[in-house]
């Protein structure tokens, strides 16, 4: 499995890949320069209940991290995961 992100000022999306095909995804806005909107998530139906949706999540929470960004999770998964995940409420 890799992890890539594709981004631009406006947003991006956090990805896993699996074999040269995207498997997983999770949108973001970047409405301005200290925040992250969290629009949507979706994993292939192949690869339910493997995990990825986590994946995607870390690879969120790392990057909101190390770019000093708080997070408006609009996607009923990242708000799942959020509540599943209290430690990481500090970037809300």
């Amino acid at each position: 499995m890799e992890s890539r992100l594709k981004e631009d000022d406006l947003g991006g999306e956090f990805q896993l890949w699996k074999d040269e095909k995207m498997v997983a995804h999770m949108m973001f806005a970047k409405p301005l320069a200290d925040r992250i909107i969290i629009q949507h998530t979706q994993v292939d139906q192949s690869q339910k209940g493997k995990g990825l949706g986590k994946l995607l999540f870390d690879q969120m929470i790392d990057y909101a991290k190390s770019n000093d960004l708080s997070v408006i999770p609009r996607c009923n998964f990242t708000q799942k995961m959020f509540e599943r995940f209290p430690e990481y409420n500090y970037l809300l």
